[in-house]
């Protein structure tokens, strides 16, 4: 109820006449005029309109006659009489109950004949007027919340105030169009009985909507309420991958609860930029290409109105996703050197100036072992026999080597001779199923030592002499030895307790590498320059070629893991059941965890292994 000021006027139109003896002196008076009453009048109130009040009120009044008149004023509330100040009745009430009271005044002048009767205060004027007061309880401010429209869009909607003798005029929404610092906009909604808005541009986030309530007649402030929407974008869910051979994967979420489209960023093109792809709002799911293994699997999804149209894609806020690859160990740290046991099904590494032993099946960490200067050399060396249990390991830098049972139980401790290590990564160290200790060190003779685990030097094989280097490697069972040179020749050994015997002597140029089949250790692997092969030692039959480079074979199930023949350009991986099978199984490999640099990749039990992450892949070798 706007507040103003009421002034009465009190008009009075009489005549009176005093009367003289003498006619000369004769003067003709106003007379008082007949039922005449003082109009009263509360500005802004019609007779028998109720007067709401919703708050501390100040009412003006009027009164129709002279001031200077006005003999008395009173002015009651419920028969309380209330203070008048400056022709205005302030109205404080205790409570807003609804309840009702009466509002009267009382006002008495001169009748302005300055007749005896008006000077003895016999002639008069009277006004009275009586108002009905309504103490209103308000529930100030909107009832808002929020919702979808049919079309999925956000709607702020609220209830609409239902106060006795109120009208609502309008409603003035403010809020940020976008996320932009100058995006601010007002709308108007003259309509009372229409209750919300749509905002089309909210998908997530935080924003804030004010909203300002005008009253008819100004009879109230205006109320002001703000709301805030808050949504975390997808529902707040973790976006999930999974992988759905070797190659590919599968990035799924929940829709987003506000009309929406999505920004999907993954990957790299060949100029290094990320990768983009923009989807529906139906979409929940994306299919992508793996990155090689074990590099992390991880992109972004960003969540934008449906009619954005700018590059900044990024500044409506990202979900990012990721996936590790799982570990033996905390992130931060690595294994090296991993070999096997095939019969308890363990595997031994390296692992930070100690000795870890994994369950192969689990990867569970069993055992750790610390030794002095252990893992401080990158020529420090495992190897484990498959059928004994029993461990060794070189210490390059003492010299020493250590025997220990699958319990971790040390055996026994030697020192070898300080000529024998040379600093050369593919020196062999084995430790063979009949208790013997092969190592081998690079000089000019590259010779070839063979101890019993007691420490007892047996004999030694010297190389044969070549102006290429020759290289050495011996089966997983420690039954073979093959001598051989990049140019020409390839000799496979006997290893026997009483002396090595020359078993093949053969001529086969272009050699790259040899490596035994660790389930057929009477089959030898050929690498050459751009293919490998197998090679039978008993028949000397060849098995078809195979491009590219060999890594190695999985000692549990005989997978066999190579390099593409362009695998530094295209990073591809292959794994075949056997070489003799044709169906391959292609996947991408970290050029990290090759073997021109200091990792490796591994195949145990069909788990790819590298130097922490792992990836079981038995579902998709089929």
């Amino acid at each position: 109820m706007k507040k103003g000021i009421a002034i009465i006027f009190i008009l009075l139109f009489a005549y009176s006449c005093e009367y003289q003896t003498e006619d000369t002196h004769f003067v003709e008076k106003e007379k008082p005029i007949p039922d005449k009453e003082i109009d009263i009048n509360l500005y802004g109130v019609r007779d028998n309109d109720i007067i709401y009040i919703y708050d501390k009120t100040w009412l003006s009044y009027s009164i129709d006659e002279e001031i200077d008149r006005i003999l008395k004023t009173e002015i009651t509330l419920d028969g309380i009489p209330l203070e008048n100040s400056h022709n205005g009745i302030l109205i404080n009430p205790d409570a807003y109950d609804n309840s009702i009271h009466k509002l009267k005044l009382y006002v008495e002048s001169t009748s302005g004949t300055h007749s005896l009767a008006e000077k003895l205060g016999l002639e008069r004027y009277i006004g009275e007027k009586e108002y009905t007061l309504k103490y209103i309880h308000v529930d100030r401010g909107l009832q808002i919340t929020d919702g979808l429209s049919e079309s999925d869009y956000l709607k702020i909607q609220w209830k609409k105030p239902n106060i006795e003798g109120l009208e609502v005029d309008r409603y003035e929404i403010t809020y940020d169009k976008d996320w932009s610092w100058d995006s601010e906009i007002t709308i108007t909604i003259s309509d009372p009985n229409q209750t919300y808005i749509i905002d089309e541009n909210y998908v997530h986030g935080y924003k804030d909507y004010q909203i300002r309530t005008f009253f008819k007649d100004n009879k109230i402030e205006p109320w002001y309420d703000r709301y805030t929407m808050s949504y975390s974008s997808l529902a707040g869910e973790k976006i999930q991958i999974k992988t759905n051979d070797l190659e590919n994967g599968f990035v799924s979420w929940n829709k987003n609860k506000y009309r929406c489209k999505y920004i999907f960023a993954y990957g790299v093109d060949e100029e290094g930029f990320t990768k983009t792809e923009t989807l529906e709002y139906t979409s929940t799911s994306k299919n992508i290409s793996l990155p090689p293994f074990p590099e992390d699997i991880y992109g972004s999804i960003y969540v934008l109105p449906e009619n954005y149209e700018g590059n900044n894609y990024w500044t409506w806020g990202e979900n990012f996703f990721y996936y590790y690859y799982p570990t033996f160990l905390p992130r931060d740290y690595y294994n090296r050197y991993f070999v096997t046991d095939t019969g308890n099904k363990l595997l031994y590494a390296f692992r930070g100036y100690s000795i870890a032993q994994y369950d192969v099946t689990t990867k569970e960490q069993l055992k750790t072992l610390s030794i002095s200067y252990i893992d401080y050399h990158e020529n420090d060396k495992l190897s484990c026999s498959s059928q004994t249990g029993k461990v060794a390991v070189l210490q390059s830098l003492t010299r020493q080597i250590h025997i220990f049972d699958k319990d971790m139980n040390q055996l026994n401790k030697f020192e070898i001779d300080e000529n024998t290590i040379y600093t050369n990564l593919d020196d062999v160290f084995a430790i063979t199923d009949n208790d013997m200790i092969i190592i081998s060190g690079m000089s000019y003779s590259r010779k070839c030592m063979i101890y019993n685990i007691k420490g007892e030097l047996l004999y030694n094989i010297t190389a044969p002499t070549s102006p290429y280097k020759t290289k050495i490697t011996v089966s997983d069972d420690g039954k073979y030895m093959c001598i051989y040179n990049t140019f020409d020749n390839i000799k496979i050994y006997q290893i026997k307790e009483g002396g090595a015997i020359l078993y093949k002597n053969m001529d086969i140029s272009n050699v790259s590498g040899c490596y035994f089949d660790p389930i057929t250790d009477n089959e030898l692997i050929v690498q050459e320059s751009k293919s490998f092969y197998k090679l039978n030692l008993e028949t000397l039959s060849k098995t078809e070629v195979i491009e590219g480079t060999y890594i190695s074979t999985d000692p549990y199930t005989g997978y066999i893991l190579y390099y593409d023949l362009d695998f530094k350009t295209n990073k591809k991986g292959h794994i075949r059941k056997s070489i003799t099978d044709i169906k391959t199984y292609n996947i991408k490999l970290s050029t990290y965890y090759s073997k021109d640099l200091v990792g490796n990749t591994y195949i145990f039990n069909n788990t790819l292994v590298t130097n922490n992450p792992y990836w079981d892949i038995s579902k998709y070798l089929k």
